[in-house]
């Protein structure tokens, strides 16, 4: 006899399937190297279409769990009407899903769910099933639908088991057939260890902060130091919410913005304070056209910066190795990158964020207005390099000059700009 594992996950959204629509997988582990009939599991996912619940808080999911239990006559009658007009009215898709209990992949080692096989949980070969065809329904109706992580389950999940029969390999390729309603009896109660509850608790504290920014001086939000950052947190949020391409993509982006930023911005402190004549546009007009190379950008930033760029321990192989690589493995080949892969690159990430601002604290003589705005004091001060020199000029010479901020975004626009 198989076991069957069965479960009602809410997307949060309308993803337009016919209801009752049945659609079923057949996954086979491909690292034994053969299509064994012995070696492959089933999944088969239901669509329904509820009414979608406005109320919020903690219950919405667990109703809509519910309530789609019912109306696939698993559970007795439920508060919810049955009878909702989904031509009507606003809808959230539940997808019911049933796979067998018994895993094809052995189990990881790691505690940590989110790196584990996809065929190694019956939870995880589910959201993998669904993810499929959410995939389909994109490329059919050529609109955005979120996939689903571990993340996305709700923090409560209620799971069904049956008992099933399995059937003659020979005459079908499926393993087993639907169990009628009453033969599925409720299992169990998953409580997992995340938590995407729909409130914040309030953080006095990071409030105080925001307030403390907020009145004082704020940086020019077109400046790229200040892209790069926005789009490295947004890798970071990707992470947290188990959109773990987008991450690597964004990665990608926040990495190759801080690169050529501090390049220019270096170029830009050479000419200063003549950055706006023909001479000093022109030359760096030439060197922003070479920057797409990689070993351009290496060569430049390791004569000006000095430090290890070559050997393997070094922050940028790392970042080649774990970030860039990763990144056209996703957008290249259609690679699905798993938890651990895409926390490797955040890694990567910040030790080549890291890497960078050591170098510059290196060099404040003589690119101080670079190390002011790319490190700043508090970061000099932890790395013990705010020397006499760089404090002199902070207090002294840097208040006399024209805004910084404002020059350099003017120039980068005329650097990129070919027509301005």
């Amino acid at each position: 006899m198989l076991e069957l594992v069965r479960f009602f996950l809410p997307l949060g959204y309308y993803l337009p399937v016919p209801e009752d629509l049945r659609i079923t997988n057949y996954f086979h582990d491909l690292q034994v190297g053969v299509f064994s009939k012995s070696r492959y599991i089933q999944a088969t996912i239901v669509f329904q279409q509820l009414p979608a619940e406005n109320s919020g808080g903690l219950t919405t999911r667990t109703a809509a769990q519910s309530h789609a239990a019912h109306r696939a006559g698993i559970l007795p009658d439920h508060k919810l009407a049955s009878n909702f007009d989904t031509e009507k009215e606003a809808v959230e898709t539940v997808v019911d899903i049933v796979t067998e209990k018994l895993p094809l992949r052995t189990h990881s080692p790691r505690e940590d769910p989110r790196e584990w096989h996809p065929l190694s949980d019956p939870i995880m070969t589910g959201l993998h099933a669904a993810n499929i065809v959410i995939r389909d329904v994109v490329h059919c109706t050529e609109r955005y639908f979120p996939t689903l992580s571990y993340e996305s389950l709700p923090f409560l999940l209620f799971t069904y088991s049956a008992h099933v029969a399995p059937l003659d390999h020979i005459a079908t390729d499926a393993r087993w057939e639907m169990p009628s309603p009453d033969e599925w009896n409720s299992d169990a109660i998953i409580y997992l260890s995340h938590s995407n509850l729909d409130f914040q608790l309030r953080d006095r504290p990071l409030e105080d902060r925001v307030t403390e920014h907020l009145s004082g001086a704020r940086d020019n939000i077109a400046h790229p130091f200040r892209l790069y950052r926005e789009r490295a947190v947004m890798g970071r949020h990707h992470l947290r919410a188990g959109k773990y391409s987008e991450c690597s993509i964004v990665l990608s982006t926040s990495m190759e913005a801080m690169l050529v930023a501090l390049i220019m911005h270096i170029q830009w402190e050479i000419h200063w304070p003549a950055v706006d004549t023909s001479s000093a546009i022109v030359d760096a007009r030439k060197l922003y056209d070479t920057l797409e190379n990689r070993s351009t950008v290496r060569e430049v930033l390791s004569k000006s910066l000095g430090g290890n760029w070559t050997t393997s321990a070094s922050a940028w192989e790392r970042w080649n190795k774990e970030g860039v690589e990763l990144r056209n493995r996703v957008v290249h080949g259609g690679h699905i990158p798993s938890y651990r892969e895409a926390k490797s690159a955040i890694d990567a990430h910040s030790a080549m964020v890291a890497f960078l601002a050591d170098r510059i604290a290196q060099k404040t003589k003589l690119y101080p207005r670079t190390a002011l705005k790319a490190v700043g004091e508090a970061n000099l001060r932890k790395r013990e390099r705010w020397t006499k020199h760089i404090a002199d000029f902070s207090r002294d010479i840097a208040p006399s000059e024209n805004d910084w901020d404002s020059s350099f975004i003017r120039w980068m626009e005329h650097v990129t700009h070919r027509n301005g």
